[in-house]
């Protein structure tokens, strides 16, 4: 049996508008947000036998974003609405959320720094709780949105940032 799949795989290209190459957005389509559609039709008779879950993970992009980040951003923007959209079009069936985390400990966040170990400390102090995510703390934040005991959240988008999306740079 299947109770859960996690859509998880992304990619991140990095263009400004007038050099944006159209193989890199449609990569990037592709990767997060066509593979998440095709994966969960793939497996929907399998989580609709079990009753299961759909995680995808979206991004703080889908909400708030930094320049370069076109086509990583519409894709994880257009996969909150493929969530909601999937969690009325499944009602009853298999429940669908997402979940946006904000800078996590990963390769591709270390990829984007080109390893510059001091920018990631520095990205640690923007965050409220004074550093960036786990990976561990989102899979975890997946498979609680998966169990039977908060079957009532569906269609939603939660976000797993350490506090950023509240901070409002300023002069002082």
């Amino acid at each position: 049996e299947l109770f859960v799949l996690v859509n998880n795989a992304a990619v991140q290209v990095l263009s400004d508008l007038e050099n944006l190459e159209l193989s890199d957005w449609n990569l990037t389509l592709n990767v997060n947000l066509t593979g998440p559609l095709l994966l969960s039709q793939y497996f929907l008779p399998k989580l609709e036998k079990s009753r299961g879950s759909i995680i995808n993970i979206a991004s703080i992009h889908q909400q708030l974003t930094k320049k370069r980040f076109i086509s990583y951003a519409t894709s994880k923007s257009a996969l909150v609405g493929l969530t909601k959209s999937m969690s009325v079009d499944l009602q009853g069936r298999v429940r669908v959320n997402a979940t946006s985390p904000a800078a996590i400990d990963t390769q591709m966040l270390r990829d984007g720094f080109d390893n510059d170990e001091s920018k990631v400390q520095m990205l640690n102090v923007l965050h409220p709780i004074q550093r960036i995510g786990k990976p561990k703390e989102v899979s975890k934040l997946a498979l609680l949105l998966a169990e039977d005991e908060l079957g009532f959240i569906n269609g939603a988008n939660i976000q797993i940032d350490g506090g950023i999306s509240n901070v409002l740079k300023d002069l002082d």
